[in-house]
């Protein structure tokens, strides 16, 4: 829920998400960078961080992808 008490929506989402990144001090500034070489940093992103992470750790493919809804090791 937002300050408003409403239900976030998927507008606008990788803004907030940058949005808040700064509010949290986070200010390496390749994550904002929009340019032909790089792109800004998304919501969306947090997920591929966190199969790459769980994988990196031991978690198994099928841990992934129960958390994920990902149906196969090609997706993940």
């Amino acid at each position: 829920m937002n300050e408003d008490g409403e239900r976030f929506t998927v507008e606008h989402a990788a803004e907030r998400f940058r949005a808040h990144l700064q509010l949290a001090g986070i200010d390496r500034p390749e994550l904002f960078e929009d340019s032909d070489e790089r792109q800004q940093v998304r919501a969306h992103d947090t997920r591929s961080t966190f199969i790459t992470a769980a994988l990196a750790n031991g978690r198994s493919e099928t841990w992934v992808a129960d958390r994920t809804g990902h149906r196969g090791s090609v997706m993940i």
